[in-house]
């Protein structure tokens, strides 16, 4: 029996407030439909559409997890830099979308995740005037970097201590 082998594309929305509005599931995966069809035509749409799935799409800071298979890899990833807009055509909003991170499972994805925001956290929070857009920030990340395993605490992974 042959396993077929996945890759997960960690990627992050950049274009305002207006353009995380717009983030559903159905919305990334027809636009990532419609870039395809036109970087590499009906077939390679169809090749790399036929495992893809938008697995996790985060409203508040914009983290969208693609699912692929490790083959279509290449023809998702020469086209992602082609996302111009996000949303249905009534309602697109200019955007575009950053690779982070290709992994193997899901798992990688959160761990790089997890360091990712750690790592931007401290200019983000530098960023607030209030305690109150601090404690806003704080919850968008917490909320992206679900929790690992059973055991794991998430605010102890980000190391969100006290100002």
């Amino acid at each position: 029996m042959v396993r077929l082998k996945n890759r997960y594309v960690l990627c992050v929305v950049r274009g305002g407030d207006l353009a995380l509005r717009a983030l559903s599931p159905s919305a990334v995966h027809k636009t990532l439909s419609h870039t395809l069809q036109a970087q590499h035509g009906v077939y390679g749409q169809a090749r790399c559409l036929i495992g893809m799935t938008v697995f996790y799409v985060n409203m508040k800071t914009g983290v969208v997890i693609v699912r692929v298979r490790k083959d279509s890899l290449s023809l998702l990833s020469s086209a992602l830099p082609f996302v111009s807009n996000v949303g249905y055509p009534p309602n697109r909003v200019p955007c575009h979308l950053q690779t982070l991170h290709v992994g193997g499972s899901i798992r990688s994805c959160q761990k790089f995740l997890i360091e990712y925001h750690r790592k931007t956290l401290q200019s983000q929070l530098a960023a607030c005037v209030t305690n109150e857009e601090r404690q806003r920030v704080r919850a968008a990340i917490t909320s992206t970097c679900f929790s690992i395993g059973p055991d794991k605490d998430v605010d102890a992974d980000l190391d969100l201590g006290s100002d």
